[in-house]
């Protein structure tokens, strides 16, 4: 079978993913190991920065549990002339319940000599996976996100495990508190000089995009404090339910099967494990001890080949969870640069459409660009140094174009 050119980059994408990863952690109890290493799971379990206090419940969200220096290293490699740090911080779940989360602050060396302080990116990855060694802080490939493109600019980029303690893949409203907490967290610590007057934008694409865009959505209620100059969101996975169904025997059926994992993490209400079969039961195994690697493995899958009930997704505990996850329902206050492509064959570029709608139908401005050619990996190779561009004239003070 020919596979066509679009395809052939996402798995060249998966394969990076799969053998490049970022260690971050310079403290002498901190032995980070490579996703797929064995045992990697365990080290991360065995990491004592990574173990939540007994009074986590009584913090303030955002409020700093514990900070280390780190070495920021990207694809293996240390990147140059900057600074980093690690901070933990209590945050919430879906549930408003008490969750530990980590943010990775990676700081230029170099002074800021622009106007005002120096500015900050919050820059959500696609880790795309539910094992909790895929987390950035404690592994990173630019396959899922590229924090250089701020660095370049002179930018400071916070980067947070947005799936939290329970690699919750597609759960959106924790990642949206997740990113918005660290948030609060790095401006706290004042590490690297970084503090209530720094200006910040929120960016992701894809797996990054669903957190970034309930960030923005849950910012003026759940964190009306955080100002943010700007929101740049591409391949948008606005509707869970609706991507599941896209994805179903889909090529990267995978991706179904890991946001299955990470769902029925956050949501056990749901009874999503209850559902599956013996099959399905070790297919989440696997989905919880592997990173994004495992959708080759996966791929051209039915979801019920793994479940005992037909039509999973209508059922109404997963079906319930899956609307929870939905963007839409309310209006973001920040600019947004949303960008798709329109031959998006991983996410459909209709339901961002609807989301998008509704923003702007709440007096969202926004910036839309649709391109007619591109897929989903192809768009953000097209359009991504758009949206950092959007992102810099939202930062010196210009006001944000709207399409809607």
């Amino acid at each position: 079978m020919r596979v066509s050119a679009p395809v052939c980059v996402l798995w060249r994408r998966v394969a990076a993913a799969a053998t490049a990863a970022l260690i971050l952690g310079v403290a002498p109890q901190f032995a980070a190991a490579s996703p797929d290493t064995p045992g990697a799971d365990a080290a991360v379990e065995q990491d004592p920065f990574r173990r939540p206090p007994a009074d986590l419940a009584s913090l303030r969200p955002g409020q700093i549990i514990g900070s280390r220096a780190a070495t920021p290293v990207l694809d293996g490699k240390a990147i140059p002339d900057t600074r980093g740090w690690q901070i933990s911080y209590r945050s919430n779940d879906t549930d408003n319940e008490a969750i530990m989360a980590i943010t990775t602050l990676i700081v230029p060396i170099a002074e800021w000599t622009g106007p005002g302080a120096r500015p900050v990116v919050s820059q959500q990855f696609a880790q795309d996976s539910a094992g909790r060694q895929c987390a950035p802080s404690v592994s990173m490939s630019i396959a899922s996100g590229n924090p250089g493109l701020f660095l370049d600019r002179n930018w400071a980029v916070a980067i947070p495990d947005h799936e939290g303690p329970r690699s919750a893949f597609m759960a959106g409203v924790s990642g949206g508190h997740i990113v918005l907490d660290g948030i609060r967290a790095v401006r706290n610590s004042g590490a690297g000089g970084i503090g209530a007057a720094n200006p910040w934008a929120l960016d992701g694409y894809s797996g990054g995009a669903q957190p970034t865009g309930w960030a923005a959505q849950l910012q003026p209620t759940y964190a009306p404090e955080v100002a943010l100059k700007g929101v740049a969101l591409g391949g948008l996975p606005a509707d869970p339910a609706v991507v599941a169904r896209n994805l179903d025997g889909h090529l990267f059926s995978g991706l179904m099967l890991a946001g299955l994992a990470g769902l029925s993490a956050e949501h056990p209400e749901a009874g999503i494990e209850e559902m599956l079969n013996e099959q399905g039961r070790a297919m989440l195994a696997v989905m919880r001890s592997s990173c994004v690697e495992v959708i080759t493995s996966y791929s051209l899958r039915k979801l019920g080949d793994y479940t005992q009930a037909p039509d999973p997704i209508a059922q109404p505990g997963p079906a319930a969870a899956l609307r929870r996850h939905a963007l839409g329902g309310a209006a973001p206050t920040a600019p947004v640069f949303s960008y798709h492509g329109n031959l998006d064959e991983v996410i459909p570029v209709g339901q961002a459409d609807t989301a998008i709608r509704a923003w702007c139908s709440g007096g969202t401005p926004v910036r839309i660009v649709r391109s007619p050619i591109t897929e989903h990996i192809s768009e953000e190779i097209v359009n991504h140094q758009a949206a950092v561009q959007y992102l810099a004239e939202r930062f010196d003070g210009k006001p944000g174009p709207s399409d809607c």
